[in-house]
């Protein structure tokens, strides 16, 4: 080793040395980045059965405050690039492969339950599922109906996962009037969100309407809320809006040495916790929290099951 290390002055060796950590720092981060939106499940994207609100509801025939028991809005997460090209590709996978079982058993609890389902983007696609402006159009028809007015018997819950954690609590801050009973965060994650969607939600929100829009959150999207005595700027996912009544996190260890995964504590818009919980499970992967069955399902599906009871 002698001889090498006297080949190179000392300052020439310090300078190769730090070009050498930083060229492992760059290729770490790299691949952090191609892991963390390449690691979930390489599937092809299949077409789910349209899970859509009833066409009477639509259509504006369904009887003042008359509705299921429990109205689940349902928002998918980011596609992996290894099978799809987000966020255009993004589809409501949910659909597919997690709601059949959480109907199930919550029908076996003798709930009735409809299911509102969008994938993670704006706009709507004929195979892929329908978006986040269809979301908001058909809450507000549900409003209208009466169905999610104050005191009606159905019951309205969020649900999301990863990105789609981002969309479930905008469609709440966007509909302060609206009463949620609860909301179930699978592992949420912003990371790319605002890249992926923001431009388009500039288009489609009026700046300047919305709680905090005057700072810009459909600009930027993550860690945008400033909440009192935390120390920094918080994701929308991050931030429980008062008019869910409860709400709750379920926070995996990650991927890639635990990078990719939700690192916060949701808190409500005045930094307090006031019906919110979090369940962690450190040994379960971020593309194990929305499947049925998986470690995570039990958990949350009966959570929601008590939530509902305690009315």
């Amino acid at each position: 080793m002698g001889w090498w290390m006297n080949r190179f002055p000392r300052d020439d060796r310090a300078c190769r040395r730090a070009a050498r950590a930083r060229s492992l720092a760059l290729t770490w981060v790299l691949a952090a980045w191609i892991v963390a939106w390449a690691a979930e499940p390489s599937v092809r994207y299949l077409p789910p059965a349209p899970v859509f609100p009833s066409d009477a509801a639509r259509a504006g025939e369904t009887a003042a405050g008359e509705g299921p028991d429990v109205l689940l809005i349902v928002f998918s997460g980011r596609c992996a690039i290894r099978s799809c090209t987000p966020p255009d590709e993004n589809f409501d996978a949910l659909a597919q492969r997690l709601l059949p079982a959480v109907v199930a058993g919550w029908s076996a609890a003798g709930l009735e339950v409809e299911t509102w389902t969008y994938r993670s983007h704006v706009d709507d696609h004929p195979e892929r599922g329908r978006g986040y402006a269809s979301a908001t159009e058909d809450l507000r028809n549900a409003v209208q109906d009466g169905i999610l007015r104050p005191g009606s018997a159905t019951r309205a819950v969020l649900l999301g996962y990863s990105h789609g954690t981002q969309f479930a609590h905008l469609l709440a801050f966007e509909h302060p009037q609206v009463p949620f009973a609860a909301s179930v965060l699978l592992d949420s994650i912003c990371l790319g969100w605002d890249a992926d969607h923001a431009a388009r939600l500039v288009e489609v929100l009026a700046p300047g309407v919305g709680v905090w829009a005057d700072r810009g959150p459909y600009r930027i999207g993550c860690n945008v809320l400033e909440v009192p005595d935390v120390g920094a700027r918080l994701d929308l996912g991050d931030v429980v809006p008062w008019n869910v009544a409860r709400s709750l996190e379920v926070r995996s260890g990650g991927q890639l040495l635990g990078m990719v995964r939700d690192v916060r504590d949701n808190v409500r818009p005045d930094g307090s916790t006031e019906g919110l919980e979090i369940v962690r499970l450190p040994a379960m992967h971020h593309q194990e929290s929305d499947e049925p069955q998986g470690p995570s399902f039990d958990a949350w599906t009966g959570w929601v099951l008590e939530v509902l009871n305690e009315r």
